[in-house]
């Protein structure tokens, strides 16, 4: 795994535009995108008693999430060979993230989305040449072993994504139009409003780098006087889905 860091920053529309006429020189679209964009939906999975999301809240140093991954909306029944899920793990170790991920067949993707529970069956729904990333299947196994890991809730929304022009480890993508579902209305994406997790008029920008953000960037950051704010998309979205999870957490 290499070990990347992302700057996170809220920005209104006005903000985003005036990056981006500094910052275009140095960045080439995201060939996956069409205009640079493209939609990216998750279902999130964690414990009966959301400890992911409390590790989360309190800061802790070290921690994982568990997520099923789609782009664009989820394809008709007779496209469904086309389908393409990703089963990942995204680490934190204080400031710096690095993420783990297995493709699964288009029928093993849909048979988690249907029912968490099918996560027990991992190893059948694996593509067979990414059966090789022994260690990551073996982790996601022990999360869901230990965590008796269920649908938490789905995160989706619109990234516009661009590329370092020398370095194209460098990313920054701008985020909008994000929204919270339910963890059984995955196939709503794209098609009903679900909660908003931000302002229709704000994106959340990231700066993606692998060991330090070049410092063109840095400078452009600095004179449009853009502050870091950290932000979880999952944590928001249990927020709006889940309060008061004070009572869960004792419940459950």
């Amino acid at each position: 795994m290499i070990s990347r860091y992302e700057i996170k920053f809220r920005v209104t529309h006005e903000q985003r535009e005036r990056f981006l006429a500094a910052a275009k020189p140095g960045l080439i679209e995201d060939p996956h995108g069409k205009d640079a964009c493209y939609r990216v939906s998750s279902v999130y999975y964690d414990s009966p008693k959301f400890d992911l999301y409390w590790e989360k809240i309190d800061g802790i140093a070290l921690r994982r999430k568990l997520r099923l991954r789609f782009y664009d909306e989820l394809k008709s029944p007779d496209q469904m060979q086309d389908q393409v899920f990703f089963l990942e793990i995204k680490h934190r170790i204080k400031d710096s993230v690095c993420k783990e991920r297995v493709r699964l067949t288009p029928e093993g993707g849909l048979a988690i989305l249907q029912n968490s529970d099918e996560l027990a069956n991992l190893r059948e729904y694996v593509l067979e040449e990414d059966l090789r990333f022994h260690s990551t299947v073996s982790l996601m196994e022990w999360m869901q072993a230990s965590l008796k890991c269920k649908a938490a809730n789905t995160i989706s929304y619109l990234r516009e994504a661009w590329m370092g022009k020398v370095d194209d480890r460098v990313r920054i993508t701008f985020d909008h139009a994000a929204c919270t579902y339910s963890p059984d209305s995955y196939s709503k994406v794209g098609h009903e409003p679900g909660f908003a997790l931000i302002p229709e008029e704000e994106s959340i920008m990231e700066i993606k780098f692998n060991q330090s953000i070049p410092r063109w960037l840095r400078d452009i950051v600095a004179e449009q006087g853009l502050t870091p704010r950290r932000y979880s998309k999952y944590a928001s979205g249990i927020d709006r889905l889940w309060k008061p999870l004070e009572s869960l957490q004792t419940s459950v």
